[in-house]
This record gives structure tokens, sequence and C-alpha cells, in this order.
């Protein structure tokens, strides 16, 4: 079975624990940051995958509006089903979820994209006074297995219920384990990239209740913005763990709220797997000095670190809460939530982790999306924190829903915090991090104007193909159109069990080389959609048997689902894109949109033999093998190729030998870098089948020596990864690409990873093999950042919203080929 990567637009967003019933209810919080209105769907599913279809109560929010229902108001009789939810948008949204009981509200982000491995930080020792309860969905149309792996020890647990299509498993860990005496966190490993998980505890004695939205984020800079300096009333718990595959070199620092470092603390080495636990109450301030309001970790390994804090023991209110580590910052937060009534309040926080003193202007919107009232707070030194409650903010301001702080300079991060009050016992608290966003600047990763039409009639023939063309500053077009099965079509895809029709093709010429994104999306989420781009007008036959390093005539993006894409640097000449919904889909019929748009490619490598021979001094060699240099790089130049310059590792008999290349360095822009791509080929002559071998990509930054793995590439998991000394540096422990077939690379093969803006790196790529040869064509590294637009409208003109990149990206999804 051949696999491929499909790109996940922006705009699904998954909840993935709803509570209604039993004096339970669940609050949707969804904010759209952006410049323009947005659709959306809001489905609902139950526990055993069952799809209860959308919401009617809300399918659009107006620019910069903001929408916070329950869910008896989204889904009526059926609510009490309804046990997460699927949140779709072309638009970048802000989702969270809030679940209530009597005494108890409890926020968490959703989950903006599914994942192959989560982090499950916190697994409560002391059972009798808390509960820890681990949510998990599969968010896919397609069964997969998801292990519980706990550190640093403890028997690995599978989640049975993901191999049901949507399906939902709640698990509290007692019933996993009945001791978790040595369990302090559980590391969630899926075999596809179909998760989304929360946790939640319940503080027993005090009916009190935290979530955390669990995520695969991680840093080498990770803050704990939120601690209380009232230790008489409140305690602070702050939580990192080293994820990385060697010990933790770490420096805390901890900050008071003018900026100023109380202490700067380097704990012993902090093994693989490790956690420390930093406690801040009234009998608890060895570590953590008196006056801290947040603290700074810096490592050499990646770091995951939450948060949780609640009222003081023995004191009669029973507030709980936990926030997520903080890895981002920017110049424009959204905090998505905002509350001043006699007895509810709203904190805001945020705090300049910057080099710059700034003003911070916030701007209180209300659910239409207009600004009510604005704050301004100037001359916010480096590394001081702004806390403020709303009610002194906006005086004057009931309608008020979210908040959106701009910075005039420097970085920011931030969170919020809301409650009740106005009685005696303060019942409940719950928070979030504040969500940053980007404002669009029209510079690197932002094409020209986009340019909307309507896709035209008859275009079922390479005659009658749609003619496409660039707009005044390039190529970025949304073409909106309708696909039906069934359509008559001239040209026809057999794809060997069964054939089906193309209903649609585009046309367009280039004079001169171009990077391209194209991509299609249907409007009916379970549609499926294959897409073409051929240079020449192709028989009918079967497009996916085609030699796929050698064949210059065809791209294509063939995954199980709808949203397909190709992105290259294509040559000047014409090209027919080709799109058909398939005939053997559930889907009768579906709109869908067409994008076609320039993007910048950040990082080019080894166009020439000229630019191997330059990088190979570059070379890093095992210490494995004889060392005679048979594992070594080769570049030549095979004219046969789309792509003309390749690379090559002949071992010649050298079992076992290791090498690497680096490639140069890459300025990471402060859009972020979403796509590494191998320029859709990666081809290995012969069959991988020994473990340990294939190839393995990691990362250097400037001026370190120190290797960091690149986790996402990974394309065949049915082989074991080898650990192998390479100059100091153990490498393969996060697994080597490997590929079973002699070719497997058809669809593309290009991953996304979270780089931090702002640094230099550059990726080395080491390659183990017996008797192979790799042929790796030029790596190129794109930041695409754009969505489309899938809704025809009869009353306007197709639309789609520009969505710049962040630092955190969108996942791609490994689904296999018809």
């Amino acid at each position: 079975m051949l696999t491929l990567c499909s790109l996940a637009y922006a705009g699904d967003y998954y909840v993935p624990e709803v509570q209604c019933g039993n004096g339970n209810m669940t609050y949707i919080g969804a904010v759209n940051p952006t410049d323009a209105a947005a659709e959306l769907t809001v489905l609902g599913f139950g526990g055993d995958g069952t799809e209860y279809g959308a919401s009617e109560a809300l399918t659009s929010l107006n620019a910069m509006g903001m929408a916070y229902m329950s869910i008896n108001d989204l889904f009526g009789e059926n609510a009490a089903n309804i046990c997460w939810l699927k949140v779709s948008s072309m638009a970048n949204l802000h989702v969270f979820a809030e679940v209530m009981n009597t005494g108890t509200r409890s926020a968490y982000w959703s989950s903006s994209k599914l994942s192959e491995n989560l982090y499950t930080p916190h697994v409560a020792k002391n059972t009798e006074a808390f509960t820890t309860v681990i949510v998990s969905v599969n968010g896919t149309n397609q069964g997969f297995q998801t292990a519980l792996r706990p550190k640093p020890s403890g028997s690995t647990k599978v989640l049975t219920e993901h191999a049901t299509p949507y399906g939902k498993a709640k698990k509290n860990v007692l019933d996993l384990w009945s001791d978790v005496s040595t369990i302090n966190w559980v590391w969630m490993e899926s075999n596809a990239a179909g998760n989304s998980a929360m946790e939640y505890f319940s503080y027993n004695t005090k009916n009190a209740m935290a979530s955390l939205g669990l995520e695969d984020s991680k840093g080498k800079t990770l803050r704990f913005l939120h601690v209380a300096t009232d230790t008489v009333n409140f305690w602070t718990g702050m939580v990192y763990i080293n994820v990385g595959d060697a010990a933790a070199s770490v420096t805390e620092t901890y900050y008071d709220a003018n900026g100023f470092v109380l202490k700067t603390y380097q704990p012993d080495p902090i093994d693989p797997s490790g956690k420390v636990t930093l406690l801040f109450d009234a009998n608890t301030q060895e570590r953590v000095p008196a006056g801290t309001a947040w603290v700074q970790v810096t490592s050499d390994q990646d770091l995951v670190g939450y948060e949780l804090f609640g009222s003081a023991n023995g004191k009669e209110d029973a507030t709980f809460a936990g926030i997520q580590g903080n890895y981002t910052h920017g110049n424009v937060l959204d905090y998505p939530y905002y509350t001043a009534t006699e007895g509810t309040w709203a904190g805001i926080v945020a705090v300049n982790v910057g080099t710059e003193t700034a003003d911070l202007t916030f701007n209180l919107m209300n659910a239409d999306g207009q600004v009510v009232d604005t704050y301004v707070k100037s001359g916010v030194a480096p590394n001081k924190k702004v806390v403020s409650v709303g009610s002194s903010m906006f005086p004057n301001a009931a309608d008020g829903m979210w908040v959106q702080a701009k910075a005039s300079a420097s970085q920011f991060a931030g969170f919020m915090l809301w409650g009740d009050q106005g009685r005696t016992i303060r019942d409940n608290l719950s928070g979030v991090n504040a969500k940053v966003s980007t404002e669009s600047t029209g510079g690197s990763g932002e094409p020209g104007e986009r340019v909307y039409i309507p896709e035209a009639n008859g275009n079922n023939s390479y005659a009658n193909a749609m003619v496409l063309q660039p707009g005044e500053n390039g190529w970025n077009i949304n073409v909106v159109g309708n696909l039906a099965q069934g359509s008559e079509s001239e040209v026809i895809n057999d794809y060997g069990n069964g054939t089906d029709a193309i209903e649609s093709i585009f046309k367009f010429t280039l004079t001169q080389p171009t990077s391209l994104v194209i991509g299609v999306r249907p409007s009916a989420m379970n549609a499926d959609l294959d897409m073409f781009v051929v240079n020449e007008e192709r028989p009918n036959g079967n497009f996916f048997d085609v030699s796929e390093h050698t064949d210059m005539s065809i791209d294509y993006a063939a995954s199980g689902g709808g949203n397909e894409s190709v992105a290259r640097q294509y040559p000047a000449g014409t090209y027919y894109i080709l799109v058909s919904l398939f005939d053997g889909d559930a889907i009768p019929q579906t709109d869908f949109g067409l994008l076609v748009s320039e993007f910048p490619v950040y990082l080019n490598t080894f166009s020439t033999e000229a630019d191997l021979e330059r990088h190979a001094v570059n070379a890093w060699t095992g210490s494995e093998g004889d060392g005679n240099g048979q594992a070594d790089w080769e570049g030549f130049n095979w004219e046969g190729t789309k792509y003309g310059m390749s690379l090559s590792q002949v071992p010649a008999g050298g079992e076992g030998e290791v090498s690497g290349l680096e490639s140069p360095m890459l300025d990471i822009p402060e859009s972020g870098v979403t796509i590494i791509d191998f320029d859709n080929n990666l081809l290995c002559i012969s069959p991988t089948e020994q473990d340990g071998s294939g190839l393995s990509m990691y990362y250097r930054y400037d001026g370190s020596d120190s290797l960091e793995a690149v986790t996402g590439f990974q394309y065949n998991a049915g082989l074991e990864g080898v650990d192998v000394d390479v100059n100091g540096t153990t490498i393969g422990q996060s697994g080597w690409a490997r590929w079973i077939y002699i070719v497997q690379a058809i669809g593309g093969t290009s991953f996304d990873y979270e780089m931090e803006p702002g640094f230099k790196m550059a990726f080395v790529i080491f390659g183990r093999n017996t008797d192979q040869r790799w042929l790796i064509d030029n790596i190129r590294v794109f930041n695409p950042a754009v969505t489309l637009d899938s809704k025809k409208r009869a009353e306007e003109p197709a639309r789609v919203i520009f969505n710049n990149a962040k630092p955190k990206f969108k996942s791609f999804k490994l689904t296999s080929i018809k």
C-alpha cells in the first residue's frame, strides 16, 4: 500500500471533551480575529463515532466577531448525545471549550490539528485528593491505533476506541493503571496523524476542575506566565518535562512583576523523560523566590510544560485552573473571552518577552466585531508583566466579548483568567493562554491580491479547459465551482479496479519558472477529491501508474480525503489541472475551491553539482562501519529526472556505515516556515529491509554543534530505528525514513516542521544503508501560507481570507492511495 502526504489547510478545530446532562454543560467559544466574515461548520459526534450533523445555530462569524454558545443552543434535542465537536472554517479561528457544573468552570483550547504524538504532562499521584481523566478522539474517518506509554515506567495501554472512525476514549487513569506511583506523565503515540486529546483533573475535596488541551508543541524556551505572588491565598505548581533525546541542561530565570531578575538557577542535567516540579505556596519557597511573577526556562533539549494553580489548602475558596506552558510570542495577542458583571470578573495578563519598551493597546470587541472600548498601557519595559482586571480596563462596556491587544514594538506573551465574585466563597476559575496573531502587512509570504472567479461551464475536456490568468501582482487565483458524480467527461482515469471521470479541467501557462501551491478543497467535508497537474494532454488511462522520478508530465495528490495539494517550482510551459470527485464516494456532489498561488522559496539546497561539492566539506561521518568513506554522498546530473540534480549514497558493501550531508543555513522568517519538500520525489533504488536502515533528518542552529531530530520525517514504521553515534551525537532515536517498495514517494514527500522564527539553521540528512542507493532531489523549504474557499455564494463573489503563517503549523495527514 502506497502512502502520500496531503496538506491540511487552516480551519479544522477539534473539541474532544463535551459534557451535557446530569448537571453538566459545555459552552463553545469561537473568535474570528480576521478582517473578513467567516463561515464555519460545527459538527457533533457521539462517543461511538456517530455523526449527528452540523449545528444550524452557528454557521458564520462577523469580521472580528465572536460567538459563545452552549451545546444545548447548538444542537437542541441532540445535545445530550454530543460527546465531541469538530469546527471547520476557511478562516483561522480561535476555538475553545468551557465545561461547567455546579460550582465549577474549566476552559481549554481546541486542537488546531490532528497529531501522531501528544504529551499528557500530568498524572496526579495523590489519587485520594485528585482524579485524572484522559480524553482522546479519533478525528478521522479511518481507524488507527494509539498507545499510552507511561514515563518513566509503567505498562503500555492501547486505546481500542481509536479503531472506530470518529471514536472517543475517556479514561480515568486508575482504570488504566491501578498504581500510578511510577508514572509522571504519558506519551500518546498513534500510528496515524488522527489524534486530538485533552486531560482534566478533579480536585475531589473542593468540587473543582482544571483542564489542559493536549498538544505536540514543545520548545527550548518555555515560560510560566502565571505565578501567584499571594501565597497566603493561592498556590502555584509549575512542571516541565524533558522530551528530548539527551540529558537537558536547563536554566530557570525568575522575574518579578517589574521585569527584574530575582534569581537564576541551573539544576543538575535532566534525563530524557525527566520531570521537574516547582511548587510555590506559603510553605514551599526554597526554589521559587518570594515576589516571583513569572518564570522562563531555557534548555538545550525540547521541553513540555504546564502549570496548575488554585486556592490555598485550608481556605474556603475552591478555585482551581490549569494552563499550558507558553512557547510563542508576537505583537498581537487575542484573549478569547470577556466578562464583567456583579457576579463575574476577567483578568488580562501580558508579559513583554522582547527587548524593547512598548505601548500596549487593548481593544474590547463585541459579538459583532465592533470595538466597544479601548485601554492603553504605556511604557511596558522588557520582561515586565502587566496584570489588569477587565472592569477597570473597560468600565463602560458591558457588552464586550473578547479582547485583542496590539503592541507598538517588541514581543509579548499572555494569558487570561475568569471566574466568580461578589460572594463570601469563590467557586470557579477558568483560564487559557492568549493566542498570538500576525497582522497582514503584505510582506514575505503573502502573494498579491486574491482574484476570485467562478468556474466556467463545460470545462470537462482539454479542448474546453478553463484558462487561468495571473493577476496584476502574479498568481493568486481562487476558482469556486461544483463537482458531481456521474458528470460527463472526455477525460477518464482508470485507477486499476475502476474508472473515474475528470469533471473539471483548467489550463494555465507560465512564461518563467514559478513556485506555485496548487490545491483543491471540497465544501462537503467528507467528499473525496483527486487532483492531477499535467504538462500535456494525457491520454486516458491509469494516471497513478507512472514512473515517478522520470515522468516529466504529471504531479498528483490523491489521498482518501478532500484536501489535495502540490507545491513545486514549475518550469515555464503550459499545464492542465484535472479535478474529480471520486465516483465511489458517498458524497454525490459538492462545491469546491481551486487555488493557484505563488509562494516564496526560503531555502534551495544542492541545485547544482557545485552546490554539492561546496557542502560536502560539511559532511558528517559516523563511527560505525570501517570508516573508509564507502558511505559518502556523491552528486551527479541525471538528465532523465524532473529536477536534473540528485544526491546518491553508495555504500558499495559498507554495511552499517553512516554519513550525513548538511544544507546551507536558512534564515527562519518571522512568518514561520511551513513545508519542507523534496521536490515531490524521494527514490530508493532497492527496498529497505534492515532495521536501522534508511534516512534520518536533523537540524543544527548556527553556532551550535548539537543536532536536533526533525520528527516529521518518517514515512514507514515497518522497521525499527537503530541508534548510531555520529561525532558524539546519537542519531536515529526518532526513527529512520524507510521504504519497503522500490519506489515510494509518488504523491509528494512534503512534511511540515515547527521552527522558531529569528534563527539560522541548517538541515543535516543522514543515510545508513546496506547495498542501497538513494536519490534525493533538491530540498526546498516553502512557506505558502494560503487557504482557499470552497463555497459558492449567490449574493457576492467567492472570497477567501489570506492567513499569514504562524510559528505553529498545520500537519500533513498520511492517507492511502485508492
